[in-house]
């Protein structure tokens, strides 16, 4: 793990004026379809410190949707993803596990950046809360220490981004949440498009940018939305709670 965290990734050489990118942070992705895939992809190309977890294989309806390659279908997700950010340029440390996530891959660890990307409501509530409690039970704060929760959820042509970085949000943050029994399942046709998963992945990474941006300078210049929806038919990105 040594290793991992003194990583220098030298692929952000094009935008190295900016603070967010000279500031790699350790995050940790659960799901690397859709938006995972793509969000790992661009936080590669910054450098940044990567941890995703996920127990699928890339399979060929897969390539109308998320980022992956002919050359790794069939491969487990997470492998595949270091694998593909690799063949885009990327050196950065990334850490795949090809599993199912649980509350004990979080243990011992310090969980302050986590990305929820997961097809299952009950996963996604079961890492809120792990990362709210480990939030919760810090005695001392650190002003510039990066923590956020990133929730995203989409459908082909629509998409939900929650972005909690105070108390306040994280309150609103649970009453969106309901079991996978009260999920509305999509038609498989109509559940993910490559262009509403990039755009979705480009969002979340510019915001989490703002976020570091905001925690480095000490002051909130930068807009980090609590709730973003993105409807690419009316072309319409909807914020709200913009105070980070």
């Amino acid at each position: 793990m040594t290793q991992f965290l003194n990583s220098n990734s030298k692929t952000n050489t094009r935008f190295k004026g900016f603070n967010w990118a000279n500031s790699l942070k350790e995050v940790y992705i659960i799901g690397a379809g859709g938006t995972g895939s793509w969000i790992g992809l661009f936080l590669s190309k910054i450098g940044h410190l990567i941890n995703v977890w996920d127990e699928d294989s890339f399979s060929f309806e897969n390539l109308s949707g998320q980022f992956t390659l002919f050359q790794t279908l069939g491969v487990n997700k997470a492998r595949a993803l270091k694998t593909n950010t690799r063949a885009f340029g990327c050196d950065n440390a990334f850490q795949p596990i090809d599993r199912h996530w649980t509350e004990l891959e979080f243990t011992n660890k310090k969980i302050n950046i986590v990305i929820s990307c997961a097809d299952s409501m009950n996963i996604r509530k079961r890492a809120f809360e792990y990362w709210r409690t480990y939030q919760l039970a810090k005695t001392e704060r650190d002003p510039f220490e990066m923590n956020v929760f990133i929730d995203t959820r989409m459908s082909a042509v629509t998409g939900e981004i929650y972005m909690l970085t105070t108390s306040k949000h994280i309150k609103m943050y649970e009453q969106t949440l309901f079991s996978d029994n009260e999920a509305i399942e999509a038609p498989c046709n109509l559940k993910a498009t490559t262009h509403c998963a990039a755009t979705l992945a480009g969002l979340v990474v510019a915001m989490f940018n703002n976020h570091v941006s905001n925690k480095l300078d000490g002051f909130y210049i930068q807009e980090v939305p609590y709730k973003t929806t993105m409807n690419l038919n009316t072309m319409q990105i909807i914020t709200s709670e913009t105070n980070d």
